[in-house]
């Protein structure tokens, strides 16, 4: 709402107010009230002269008077009121001589013709007229006695007589003349001497509006006395028998007059020329006696208890206020304090009167209702101190008109008490009211002991009821060069009042020249039209300027919504900003994290449209303008014209902007254009996607899988280079991402993995990450070779293998777990394949490759293209390790190689035997063997049958069987040749023992040829029953089967002495035998 609408709707309001103002005359009570009947009682008792009325002033005395007077009017009253606000100024016979004007003023003049008395009669036109009249007719006949009297009858008279008066008389004539002359002459002389002699001293009385003013040279005698016979005289020619005496005790020295007064009724009661009784009422206040003159005094008493007091002013102002429509107008807290000092019901009607004219006369909207009370509580109270402010001098004058020293002296005591005070307090400290002051520093600080004396006054200033503004309240403003809006605009300025930004000023010029320049420093200053025209006047007011934009370092709500504003309606924009950030270096700090998203987007729309480089940079210095061009994400959709759009670029250039979400539509715009060309974009996952697909429109997929060989595709070197420079970035924020994998083209993750700039932390999860294989590590950083390995990114091949051993001189760790975990691939190809390395490497791997027991036994049958020098042996290895060494034939067949082997791997032995066997044989005189290790060598079924039958022949001395596993092996070996001399007779019967029924048989029908009788019977009692039995007494009977058929022919064919013969009978053969 502009001003000139909240004027006029506050002008209507005023002017649409129902007010009631109050006569302070006194007002007629209830009939019925106990102070008539009182004063009833007292009239009628005819012993009762002297009545007094007491009360506070304002208690209601004149009231209860008024009210008896309008009852009773067969009573005849004299009102004698005796106000006068200069009491101290008037002695005793002034207020006397008072006493008696107004006795004499009350009546018509003509009614005590008798009187001294006299005052000036009213002139009317008819009796002005008549009065004319008897004074020419006087003239005329003076002049005829007088002609009459000069001129000799004789010689006159008979010409006159003839001419007008032949038929009368001359005697007649003559007498009658001399009559009519000295009747003028008498009359004359009559009226000299009642204006010379009996005119009184009192002719120079005169009364003014309410007060008698006295000519003071008359003496100075009781006036009462000197004019006693008036009185009685007035009281004997009237029929008034009631004089009603108020104010009395207004005066000094009140109670002589009350004597004088009380004398003068005794004196009227007893004059025995007035018929009628008289009696005299006084209206008082208690203590105009003390102690018991009072009831002395006055013959009957009647005490007025106030309506109004102190304690219940608050309510009956607040009945007032809303009698008058103004509830609410005043702060409750403040009618509270201010309704303590009202006491009076007249003075209570009065300030609501002169509060409702002066809120009508004055008529500023913007005025303070309690400032506007609290002066007219000021005029009631205290008359004089409010005459002498609008005078300019006084105490509340002095208060203000001495700010300054004030001030110095509030500084002085700061300085002297060594208090740590900032420039920004001392500064506000000279912009602070006399009441801030007050509250902030003390009252005895400020002012002064005599400027405390009143405590209504000191209670006003102290909370700002009256303040450095108080001339606004006190006089009624003139429009001239500034126009009433100007008047209320700089009222409001005074009275730190804020009035809308939009405030029509009607002459902005002398508004500046008046209001103080030290003003421009604070917010209510604040004023679009006001701005507009300091900036178009620069020049000529720099130091306003000065002052109003260097507030906004204040950094509060109030400065951000006027500019804001402003810059949405004022007409110098663009001055305004280079001002303002010029001014305002911490506009955006403050902005940053205290402004809504709508103010930072106008501001950072004006900021990069009109400040230039410099202000820019100067807003920019905590990098938070920066910052907020990038989470602005309408930023590009602001700037439309090429000048815009110019403007948005260069402080994108000069701020290094980076913008981290952008969308394919905003890529498509000129800004978005000017943005990828010259990298000021966050290298994130969203925006690199949708500068892909926007703009190179590659697919989802290459973009999730093969996201880095997307953009090398692009062909955009500018791109590519700017992902190289910042490819830590790139790689956390894209690569790491878990929505991205990385499945790029194996010459583009090398290239990613050889960039020196890529931090090797980041290069490792790279690698974690990767899907990719390399192909050949030599390709590589070597300083990645390690994590590639770890996490099996390098292709399996015995080149990769070799090339790190040899770069790493050893086996380490994680060239043995990648072995290992890759030593199927490995196993299935040869380690001269690896044809990088010379012979001598190969071989320097595969030695040491053994030697590390943990790799994987699997990976040995690669190695087996070299034979190991014996010394290999000498390592602690296991025997599994030595075992697939033996499997591979890695060993060197030699007396040597055997021994270390039965020294260290003595359980291989035979393993080791088995690769060569004839070696065994022949060198068996050289070699060290034992039972043990020919049983071992004799289990190798990797030995032919053949070849082992040869070495029990060649070891029967050391075969040993001791168990049915060992009886078992050698029947594998030799039950079933029917070879002799393969093993001996000794061996033979051990074997029986633990073989069963038919391969024991078998076993001795194939060697039956190397046995005896008695080694027969020794096998015969080893077969256990029914074959223990044959060489002894008994006839056995054994089953027939093809085993046992054959085994009865050998046992018949070697004729053995205790056998007689061998029957078969019904599948049994039954061995009979001879008798000794």
């Amino acid at each position: 709402m502009g001003n000139e609408v909240k004027k006029q709707k506050a002008n209507e309001e005023l002017e649409n107010e129902e007010i009631q103002f109050y006569n302070l005359a006194p007002n007629e009570i209830d009939a019925e009230n106990v102070y008539l009947r009182a004063l009833d009682y007292a009239m009628q008792d005819i012993n009762i002269h002297n009545i007094a009325i007491t009360g506070k002033n304002g208690a209601g005395k004149s009231s209860v008077i008024k009210t008896y007077e309008n009852l009773h009017p067969e009573h005849k009253y004299v009102n004698i009121s005796l106000a006068d606000f200069n009491k101290n100024g008037q002695d005793k016979n002034q207020i006397e001589r008072s006493i008696l004007e107004q006795f004499f003023y009350t009546i018509n003049s003509n009614k005590i013709p008798n009187s001294k008395f006299r005052r000036i009669k009213k002139i009317q036109k008819k009796s002005t007229i008549k009065g004319i009249a008897k004074i020419c007719l006087l003239i005329v006949l003076l002049v005829i006695a007088i002609f009459l009297i000069t001129n000799p009858l004789e010689e006159n008279l008979p010409r006159i007589i003839e001419k007008y008066f032949s038929n009368l008389n001359q005697a007649i004539i003559t007498i009658s003349s001399a009559i009519l002359a000295v009747t003028i002459v008498v009359y004359i002389l009559y009226k000299l001497y009642e204006k010379i002699f009996v005119t009184t001293e009192m002719s120079n009385l005169k009364l003014k509006k309410e007060n008698i003013e006295l000519n003071k040279d008359i003496d100075t005698g009781s006036v009462f006395d000197k004019y006693l016979d008036e009185i009685i005289y007035f009281f004997e020619v009237t029929k008034y028998d009631v004089v009603v005496i108020e104010d009395i005790d207004r005066f000094e020295n009140c109670s002589e007059i009350f004597t004088e007064l009380r004398e003068m009724n005794k004196i009227i009661n007893d004059c025995e020329t007035i018929n009628k009784k008289v009696k005299f009422i006084f209206a008082s206040r208690d203590d105009v006696f003390v102690e018991k003159e009072r009831t002395k005094f006055f013959d009957f008493i009647i005490p007025i208890i106030p309506v109004i007091n102190s304690s219940n002013s608050k309510e009956i102002l607040i009945d007032k206020l809303q009698e008058n429509s103004l509830e609410g107008i005043l702060e409750s807290e403040y009618i509270k304090d201010i309704a303590w000092y009202i006491d009076d019901m007249r003075t209570l009607n009065n300030i609501i009167n002169e509060f409702n004219i002066y809120r009508q006369t004055i008529n500023l909207y913007n005025l303070v209702q309690e400032k506007l009370f609290s002066m007219i509580l000021l005029k009631n109270l205290y008359p004089r101190e409010f005459a002498e402010l609008q005078e300019g001098k006084g105490v509340i004058y002095n208060i203000f008109n001495k700010k300054e020293d004030r001030i110095n002296k509030i500084k002085r005591i700061i300085k002297q008490n060594n208090i740590n005070v900032k420039e920004e307090k001392l500064e506000a400290i000279e912009e602070s009211s006399i009441g801030t002051l007050i509250d902030e520093f003390g009252i005895e600080t400020v002012l002064d002991d005599y400027e405390r004396e009143n405590e209504f006054i000191t209670y006003l200033i102290a909370n700002q009821y009256i303040d450095e503004d108080y001339n606004e309240y006190i006089n009624y403003f003139y429009e001239g060069t500034l126009s009433r809006e100007d008047k209320e605009f700089i009222m409001a300025i005074r009275i730190k009042r804020d009035m809308p930004y939009d405030y029509h000023l009607v002459n902005i010029a002398e508004v500046i020249e008046t209001v103080p320049t030290k003003s421009f420093s604070s917010k209510y200053i604040l004023n679009f039209e006001l701005v507009d025209f300091l900036l178009e006047h620069k020049k000529e007011y720099n130091v306003e300027i000065n002052k109003l934009f260097s507030q906004m370092q204040d950094n509060n709500d109030e400065i951000i919504e006027f500019c804001t504003n402003y810059i949405e309606r004022g007409k110098n924009v663009k001055i305004f900003i280079l001002e303002m950030c010029k001014y305002w270096k911490d506009m955006w700090n403050y902005l940053h994290f205290n402004g809504n998203e709508n103010t930072k987007k106008v501001y950072l729309y004006n900021i990069i449209k009109y400040a230039d480089r410099e202000a820019i940079l100067k807003i920019n210095e905590l990098g938070l303008l920066k910052e907020g061009i990038e989470e602005e994400s309408d930023f590009i959709k602001m700037f439309e014209s090429k000048e815009e759009i110019e403007a948005a670029e260069k402080a994108i250039t000069l701020l290094k902007i980076k913008f981290e979400n952008l969308s394919g539509e905003e890529l498509n715009t000129a800004i978005g254009e000017y943005i990828i060309n010259n990298n000021c974009y966050y290298i994130n996952e969203n925006t690199i996607k949708t500068i892909l697909k926007s703009k190179y429109k590659i697919s989802d997929k290459d973009i999730k899988n093969k996201n880095y060989t997307s953009i090398i595709e692009t062909k955009n070197k500018a791109m590519a280079e700017y992902i190289e420079e910042n490819i830590n970035e790139y790689a956390t924020n894209i690569l790491l991402s878990k929505n991205i994998s990385i499945n790029d083209n194996e010459n583009e993750i090398i290239r990613i993995l050889n960039n020196k700039k890529l931090q090797a932390d980041i290069k490792e999860e790279i690698i974690e990450k990767l899907t990719t294989t390399i192909t050949d590590i030599e390709k590589v950083d070597k300083g990645v070779w390690e994590i590639l390995l770890i996490n099996n990114k390098i292709y399996p091949s015995w080149n990769n293998v070799i090339e790190y051993y040899y770069e790493k001189e050893e086996l380490n760790e994680e060239i043995i777990e990648y072995i290992n975990q890759n030593a199927k691939k490995l196993s299935k190809t040869k380690i001269e394949d690896a044809d990088s390395f010379a012979e001598d490497v190969q071989q320097e791997f595969c030695a040491d490759a053994i030697e590390e027991e943990r790799i994987s036994e699997e990976i040995i049958k690669s190695l087996t293209s070299f034979t190991m020098a014996s010394e290999v042996l000498k390592v602690n290895l296991s025997n599994s390790r030595v075992a697939e060494m033996l499997k591979g034939e890695m060993l060197p067949i030699n007396i040597k190689t055997y021994k270390l082997v039965r020294e260290n791997y003595k359980e291989l032995l035979p393993k080791y035997v088995a690769a060569e066997p004839e070696f065994f044989i022949k060198e068996r005189e050289k070699l060290e063997y034992d039972k043990n290790d020919i049983k071992g060598i004799l289990a190798n079924k990797n030995i032919s049958k053949e070849e082992r039958q040869d070495i029990i022949v060649k070891f029967n001395d050391l075969i040993t069987c001791n168990n049915e596993e060992d009886a078992k092996m050698y029947y594998d070996l030799v039950g079933t040749t029917k070879k002799g001399n393969l093993i001996s007779t000794k061996l033979l019967k051990k074997m029986i023992k633990y073989l069963d029924e038919e391969k024991a048989l078998k076993l001795i029908i194939n060697n039956a040829d190397n046995l005896d009788e008695r080694n027969i019977t020794e096998c015969l009692k080893l077969l256990g029953e029914p074959y223990n039995g044959i060489p002894t007494k008994a006839i056995p009977k054994i089953k027939k089967t093809k085993i046992t058929e054959e085994f009865m022919k050998i046992i018949q064919s070697k004729n053995l002495s205790y056998i007689s013969s061998i029957s078969e009978n019904k599948g049994y053969y039954t061995v009979y035998k001879t008798r000794k």
